[in-house]
């Protein structure tokens, strides 16, 4: 495998590759698009349509390209540029950066919702790496009964 560290450089070939495929694909579906909807002359709708069609295909093409890039390295046996699995040494090190775990929450039943976020405190416990992780809940309830419920059971929880 190569140890070589990351640079942003050794990911622009795979980027190019990526961008000019999905570029290219993207602007032979629009030709061709617009040749089908150019059949009887093209109105301001039709543009409107195909400047659509461009962009969601567009957005649907870079995904399909990025995952055949992946799937290609995958198979290939390369390690992607930068991520890998930290060695001993640096898994024994603390965090260096804090990370928040939100909890969105919207007119949800509080005692699965706190299991949740219990289940997810332990688990980071465990790590031993507690201290760098902060908990938030963000509630946008709308009934009454059930902010009140959340805010009993965010306090029974930290209590705990």
């Amino acid at each position: 495998m190569n140890a070589q560290p990351y640079t942003p450089a050794l990911a622009r070939p795979r980027r190019v590759m990526v961008l000019g495929l999905a570029a290219l694909s993207t602007g032979f579906a629009s030709v061709e698009m617009h040749r089908l909807l150019a059949a009887h002359g093209t109105t301001v709708p039709e543009m409107f349509v195909l400047g659509l069609f461009a962009l969601c295909f567009a957005w649907i093409d870079l995904s399909f390209w990025s995952g055949v890039a992946g799937f290609i390295q995958l198979v290939s046996n390369q390690r992607v540029p930068g991520l890998r699995w930290p060695t001993e040494e640096e898994a024994a090190k603390p965090l260096s950066r804090r990370t928040a775990v939100v909890m969105p929450v919207y007119n949800e039943d509080p005692a699965a919702v706190f299991a949740h976020v219990q289940a997810t405190y332990e688990s980071i416990a465990a790590t031993g790496q507690l201290d760098a992780f902060d908990f938030y809940v963000l509630s946008d309830s709308t009934r009454a009964e059930s902010w009140v419920a959340e805010e009993l059971a965010w306090s029974e929880l930290c209590r705990r």
